[in-house]
């Protein structure tokens, strides 16, 4: 099975970098990118 793409989005830095770390340690998933709005999301 192919690796979960995660792409995180949150204003808030300090909650980014805690799920960042959270869905690290779950070896299915890799975090692909982050923005702190939901226009930079799309963008992305």
């Amino acid at each position: 099975m192919d690796p979960l793409r995660v792409l995180l989005a949150d204003d808030h830095p300090l909650f980014r970098s805690g799920l960042r770390a959270l869905l690290g340690a779950v070896p299915e998933t890799t975090v692909v990118g982050e923005a702190t709005t939901g226009e930079e999301a799309v963008a992305l």
